[in-house]
């Protein structure tokens, strides 16, 4: 077994006979004080040198990047060829998250029993001083061929992720190159103590290693909750309508897709133990990205567009794959295991409403509101667009909120709703009074909807009584539709 004292003593000895001669023997496989893994490959000076973090994911697993994402780890250990990092009680393994277009696979830590990466240590020359070091030589993924080698790759805004290639694999990704990489072992002596609580790393959109900033926070244990078709699902989501957000649903991550190894959104991420789909929003509007998903309980991702194969199904059974409870409010939903919840930052002017998960939602949300009106649009539809901007206004008008509720569904986005409303033309406005249909209105006449407003309203507005609204209603002829 080695310790500090004799790689220490090891080391020093080879390195008095000459710069760099490989002294013979075989090294053992566990290393019992703590050290750093060092990350080299000379050929490349964005990765070279630089350390392997740890960051905590959900479920008690631990992402594995290069510095500076993450937390600096200066306390891992090498057992029967593993590396271990025992304060969180984790170890290296091989799975998940496999990439078609270059075969690699995700290398991270956690507790669970998946296959180990297992390593050998073994002595070689630093390429830039040739000073004698220890590497951990990488042998295989149990249970797989002996064989393969350990790469970082790109994973957002300037991060690198660690992943696992296998023996003769020739593939590879151009637009997101695995760099093989050598890990080395770093005794630390006069470094900082073994670290016994963890920190959230905050990379923003346009990062550097002076511009991270790194807070130390403790562990939480979160539950999930399962949805089901019966649940009511705005009890699955967070409505953040009131911060400019509105959520789109629960959104796949590569894992759970075929078109490649990507993230859904990955502009700018931040973990955190204090995670909620507010602090989530915030986060990534305030470096300006217009879409916002949570993860795995305590991670927040950003980004200005994503795949259309990444986006969220409209069912309400779907909301079931992010179940997974916000470490900062056990209230709130923060994804799942590998599903984002999906927020889109709601334009300036236009309606800011959730998404309408077909008709289980569009009929539970009618029976809960004693007024709603249904604004049934379309994308390509002009007269939507024309009048979309005054029905943001009334949603936020004194006059109407709290009393009215405004909802909007895509009628291409959620056909089978579509079909049982009987939706001809678009746009068409159905109001609705303690769950019943009370009225419907097509086209685009703001004068003539307005009154309707008024006429349906609860409480009517000052400035126009039930009689005056019931006039303005049987003046105005609602345009007819071709």
């Amino acid at each position: 077994m080695l310790n500090r004292r004799s790689i220490s003593a090891l080391l020093a000895g080879a390195a008095v006979t000459s710069a760099c001669t490989i002294p013979g023997g075989t090294l053992p496989n566990n290393i019992a004080e703590p050290f750093r893994a060092q990350v080299q490959n000379a050929s490349r000076p964005d990765v070279h040198n630089k350390y392997m973090n740890l960051l905590e994911a959900g479920g008690g697993d631990h992402h594995l990047f290069i510095g500076p994402v993450g937390v600096p780890t200066f306390d891992l250990t090498l057992v029967d060829g593993v590396i271990n990092h025992v304060p969180n009680g984790v170890r290296a393994v091989i799975g998940g998250e496999f990439s078609e277009i270059d075969h690699t696979t995700k290398l991270f830590m956690t507790g669970r029993g998946d296959y180990r990466a297992i390593f050998q240590p073994t002595y070689a020359c630093n390429p830039d001083t040739d000073e004698l070091q220890i590497e951990l030589e990488f042998v295989m993924w149990q249970n797989e061929p002996v064989g393969g080698h350990i790469c970082v790759r790109h994973a957002f805004d300037g991060s690198h992720e660690f992943r696992y290639s296998p023996p003769g694999n020739t593939l590879i990704d151009v637009d997101r190159e695995c760099i093989k990489v050598t890990l080395v072992v770093i005794p630390t002596d006069g470094l900082p103590p073994q670290s016994t609580t963890l920190s959230t790393s905050t990379v923003p959109a346009t990062s550097s290693p002076a511009g991270t900033t790194t807070t130390t926070t403790t562990s939480t244990t979160s539950t999930s909750a399962t949805a089901t078709s019966t649940a009511d699902p705005s009890d699955l989501f967070t409505d953040m309508t009131a911060q400019g957000f509105r959520f789109l649903g629960c959104a796949p991550e590569e894992r759970w897709t075929s078109d490649g190894a990507f993230r859904t959104l990955s502009g700018a991420m931040e973990s955190s133990d204090d995670m909620t789909n507010e602090r989530c929003t915030a986060f990534c509007e305030a470096r300006g990205f217009a879409y916002a998903g949570s993860e795995w309980r305590r991670e927040c991702w950003c980004g200005n567009s994503f795949a259309e194969t990444r986006r969220p199904a409209t069912t309400v059974a779907s909301l079931a794959l992010c179940d997974y409870r916000c470490t900062g409010d056990q209230a709130q939903f923060c994804g799942g295991d590998a599903w984002l919840s999906l927020y889109e930052k709601c334009a300036a002017g236009a309606p800011c409403e959730n998404v309408v998960f077909t008709v289980d939602l569009f009929k539970q949300t009618i029976a809960k509101n004693p007024v709603v009106v249904l604004d049934a649009f379309a994308t390509w539809c002009g007269p939507c667009k024309a009048i979309a901007p005054q029905v943001a206004r009334w949603a936020q008008d004194d006059k109407y909120k709290g009393k009215t509720y405004f909802a909007k569904f895509d009628v291409d986005a959620v056909p089978d709703l579509a079909q049982e409303l009987g939706i001809r033309a678009m746009p068409t406005f159905i109001f609705f009074k303690n769950g019943e249909k009370v009225e419907e209105f097509l086209g685009a006449n703001p004068p003539a909807l307005e009154a309707m407003l008024i006429k349906h309203n609860p409480e009517k507005a000052e400035n126009m009584d039930a009689a005056e609204a019931a006039m303005a209603a049987d003046k105005v002829e609602a345009p007819k539709n071709e």
